[in-house]
């Protein structure tokens, strides 16, 4: 979708001085443009409590892992892991703020003796962006190939992470 902005509104978009703890609307007709930063890996941690299976976790979001696998000029996808749980956050700048996608038991993704069973695959999407299913509800979510070293990479981090959570005292 392609927008169409008279010259004062560009000035205005250009010089806009967007202060985190305030989004600023901008609007022309019909069409409101709202701007925000992204949010900070503390402020994503932190939003796993607003998760409903946070409270089956209780595991302080400080010391949540985190891995971002996409980044676009408009969003950012995280995983963050907790010894008890794995949580997808979408960072989106045009909501208020981010939003948990989902969010599954490690023990879905890990057994008790440290051993990925989770299947973990990447897939071909674009030049820029591949695909990634992981386990077996959460298929084909979009990550930037910039952000990893290569083919294989995305899975090797994703199940690094895990084996990291795992580990964390919960």
């Amino acid at each position: 979708m392609a927008f169409f902005l008279s010259d004062a509104m560009r000035k205005t978009v250009a010089s806009a001085n967007v202060d985190r703890a305030q989004s600023r609307s901008l609007s022309h007709e019909s069409v409101v443009f709202d701007i925000r930063p992204f949010a900070t890996i503390d402020e994503i941690k932190l939003r796993i409590t607003k998760a409903k299976q946070y409270r089956l976790d209780g595991t302080d979001p400080s010391n949540a892992l985190t891995l971002k696998l996409l980044s676009t000029s408009r969003q950012q996808t995280w995983l963050v892991a907790t010894p008890k749980r794995l949580y997808c956050i979408l960072d989106d700048i045009e909501n208020a703020s981010p939003k948990v996608q989902w969010a599954e038991p490690l023990i879905d993704f890990i057994d008790k003796d440290g051993n990925v069973v989770a299947k973990i695959e990447e897939h071909e999407n674009s030049e820029k962006t591949g695909l990634v299913n992981i386990g077996d509800d959460h298929h084909d979510w979009l990550f930037s190939k910039g952000l990893f070293f290569g083919s294989g990479d995305v899975v090797n981090r994703i199940e690094t992470l895990l084996l990291a959570a795992h580990r964390l005292p919960a």
